[in-house]
């Protein structure tokens, strides 16, 4: 195969599911907690799939979980091949399926990292908004063109019993937190 770049050294932070905001956040990028803790040059840059980059609250908790750290990011692409001399791996924090889809094939393996999450949250949550929401939310998504379940029909109900949808994607990051 043709390589389509050559990197001498990089941090993979990158992984699977990297166009899911959940699975970026809480399997790829929550291994950025441990970084400092490594003993890899700082000159090493931190490999992150592009798609990350892109999503601008993913970026904000990237450079949120860098702090103070100066590596620089090279960003990789899911159809490009590349070739590194040295690449460096932090292990799986934690590890969920993916959504199964028509299917009840699941073997049920994944990893949780309680003390992780934590952290995690304790460190994003410094960055929250002081904006005020309500106490009953309904979680939304504003940009999906067909839902799996009846999601009119089930709001309709709990907005009698004063619940308010909240789409989070058009929040700000710091809403979101």
């Amino acid at each position: 195969k043709n390589i389509d770049q050559h990197i001498s050294s990089g941090i993979m932070i990158s992984g699977k599911f990297c166009y899911n905001y959940y699975h970026i956040i809480f399997e790829n990028l929550i291994r950025l907690l441990y970084i400092d803790k490594l003993n890899i040059s700082n000159d090493i840059p931190i490999i992150v799939d592009k798609k990350t980059i892109d999503i601008p609250s993913c970026r904000k908790i990237l450079d949120i979980l860098l702090q103070g750290n100066k590596r620089d990011i090279i960003t990789i692409e899911s159809n490009r091949i590349y070739h590194f001399n040295n690449l460096y791996r932090i292990s799986n924090v934690n590890l969920f399926p993916g959504h199964i889809l028509n299917t009840n094939k699941w073997d049920g393996n994944y990893l949780y990292n309680p003390e992780a999450i934590i952290e995690l949250k304790n460190r994003l949550l410094k960055h929250k908004s002081d904006k005020k929401f309500p106490e009953k939310i309904f979680v939304s998504r504003a940009r999906v063109n067909v839902r799996q379940f009846n999601e009119d029909e089930v709001f309709s109900i709990l907005k009698k019993y004063g619940f308010e949808k909240v789409f989070p994607e058009l929040l700000t990051f710091e809403d979101q937190m």
